[in-house]
């Protein structure tokens, strides 16, 4: 439920179709998400297992004493330390050392069991009592340099109030959602804070059960989902607690250290969740740091409980295809694109059929390699891809379309034989420049592509020289790479690293100096340590036994084709 400040304030957790039905974030569950322009910048998350638990602080008789809430202090530090977390238990602790332990270390985990009041008194203090007149405020958790990343508020139990407590702990589910709302801005992932008096043994019986649906590896939404279910279940006909608590930040969060590619322990039940954690998976293959088996296990662990199941959707198919095909597995990828396409629902998007068509070409490729097709097949393969790709361009063409069939081609050239290579060349050299045309001029990939094989055609064709190599592209591929290299940081993408890359391979093609292939080298060492999937490497090494083969037995320039044979030998020894 995205809120801004003034609807936080609503009970919205108490909702419910009539009078007689369940209240909806029993089954559907609800967290709040809140909609800011004050959240924090770039922030220091805590990557320790430290937690910080206070319950029931000693108020040296400005309030009562609260046993439900030191009960449940103590029952949160003994599950935060059955988990490994370092923890500091302050119960019935006073308020200067409350405050120096918070202040003076970084904690993962922060939970508050007490008295919490409202713009109370002249100050108008909003916050946890933690002494007498003493309070501690969102105020003082923003202050910290590493912000925690999860903060349970339980500051609004019944314990034994009498009239006057009452008074001051009035406006409840205001304090919940200035507390709540704060800390988001703050950059907390996730908050839970109590918008009412409750109930104590349901209250931490609450608790109890999140902390063991969180640590048990689920997500913040359905460990909320869950614990209140529970206690709607135990508690509903005589208390309402289980619609007090406000659950802010991201339903996805977890707690656990899971390695990826490890078992949760349970079944994901949402799409969502199983959407997320897929498009997790994805962005770890954009890093060159990953472990390839881990994720292999992950893929396969998702992929067989959502066909054992019935939570999947296009989306789903579509981030699994990816992935498999990201990881050179492209029997699996094209078993579930076709499962994608016999489905009844047909959402998945035209970026799938596109993908389909090009993990169809890699996959007939590699079983050649194998002996596993014959080279007839895999011709025929090749050929149909074409025709369903040039199907998609009747539609609108694309520079993506239009670079698959470029894409295409260069396999053919693989795999033809000498007389047929000439053609299938023209054929790559054809839609490459159809898609730099389409681009006009500014994606490096096609545009790289297209001066390469040209340049290596006009080779074949005894046409030496710059004259031969069309002045525009050159240019233009001459700005890419200045503001690639302007640009250029750590955080500079796979792509752009390979755009950079095969500028200067193309530059070498073209002028082969000595100077252009020691650039060739050294920008291809770079990609290769930042290329995140086996399909990326795969790929660049494919494109250089294109270029090798489109030579052929033809070959004019001895020395150019050497330098090649080179620098794909030495990338392949890096594999």
């Amino acid at each position: 439920w995205v809120l801004d400040l003034e609807t936080a304030e609503f009970p919205w957790e108490m909702m419910q179709e009539d009078i007689d039905a369940v209240p909806l974030c029993i089954n559907s569950g609800m967290v709040r998400q809140l909609a800011t322009q004050n959240s924090r910048g770039a922030i220091s998350r805590v990557s320790t297992k430290n937690a910080l638990v206070i319950g029931d602080p000693n108020l040296d008789g400005f309030m009562g004493q609260l046993p439900g809430a030191r009960k449940e202090g103590e029952i949160v530090g003994e599950l935060l330390r059955q988990e490994k977390f370092e923890t500091e238990s302050l119960i019935f602790a006073e308020a200067p050392n409350i405050l120096v332990k918070l202040l003076t270390k970084k904690y993962k985990i922060i939970h508050l069991a007490g008295h919490g009041l409202f713009n109370y008194g002249q100050d108008r203090n909003t916050g946890m009592v933690i002494g007498n007149n003493t309070f501690l405020l969102p105020g003082q958790l923003a202050g910290m340099s590493d912000v925690p990343e999860l903060v349970f508020v339980n500051c609004c139990y019944l314990g034994q109030m009498d009239a006057g407590e009452e008074r001051g702990s009035q406006n409840r589910n205001r304090f919940a959602a200035n507390i709540g709302t704060q800390l988001i801005d703050n950059g907390v992932r996730a908050v839970i804070v109590a918008g009412w008096a409750v109930d104590d043994a349901a209250a931490y019986d609450f608790a109890k059960l999140f902390y063991q649906f969180m640590f048990s590896g689920l997500g913040f939404g359905e460990a909320v989902k869950r614990a209140r279910k529970k206690i709607y279940e135990d508690y509903g006909n005589r208390s309402n607690t289980w619609g007090a608590f406000q659950c802010y930040g991201d339903p996805f969060y977890t707690l656990t250290d899971l390695k990826v590619g490890a078992s949760r322990g349970n079944e994901l039940l949402l799409q969502e969740e199983i959407e997320i954690e897929l498009l997790n998976l994805i962005h770890n293959l954009e890093t060159a740091n990953y472990d390839t088996d881990e994720i292999i296990k992950r893929v396969v662990e998702i992929d067989q409980m959502v066909f054992k199941g019935s939570e999947r959707n296009d989306t789903i198919l579509e981030y699994l295809a990816q992935l498999y095909g990201s990881l050179n597995l492209y029997k699996e990828s094209i078993r579930i694109y076709e499962t994608m396409m016999k489905s009844k629902k047909n959402a998945f998007s035209v970026k799938a059929l596109e993908q389909y068509c090009n993990i169809r070409v890699k996959e007939c490729t590699l079983r050649y390699k194998s002996n596993e097709l014959s080279k007839k097949d895999a011709i025929s393969t090749i050929e149909e891809v074409l025709k369903d790709l040039e199907s998609l361009n009747r539609f609108v063409e694309t520079v993506e379309r239009w670079s698959l069939m470029g894409s295409a081609y260069k396999r053919l050239i693989l795999l033809s034989e000498a007389d047929r290579v000439p053609k299938m060349l023209q054929g790559a050299i054809e839609a490459y420049e159809k898609a730099s045309t389409l681009s006009d001029f500014r994606n490096a990939y096609p545009l790289t592509n297209w001066l390469q094989l040209l340049q290596i055609r006009n080779e074949l064709e005894g046409k030496t020289g710059l004259k031969h190599s069309p002045l525009k592209a050159r240019n233009a591929m001459s700005e890419i790479l200045e503001k690639l290299e302007e640009a250029y940081s750590p955080k500079t993408s796979y792509w752009d690293i390979s755009a950079k890359a095969n500028i200067h391979l193309t530059q070498m093609l073209i002028d082969g100096t000595t100077a252009a292939q020691n650039k060739v080298i050294e920008s291809y060492h770079l990609l290769w340590k930042k290329a995140g999937t086996l399909g990326q490497k795969q790929t660049e090494l494919e494109h250089f036994d294109c270029l090798i083969q489109a030579f052929g037995n033809q070959k004019t320039d001895k020395e150019l084709d050497k330098k090649l044979q080179e620098i794909r030998q030495g990338l392949s020894g890096q594999l």
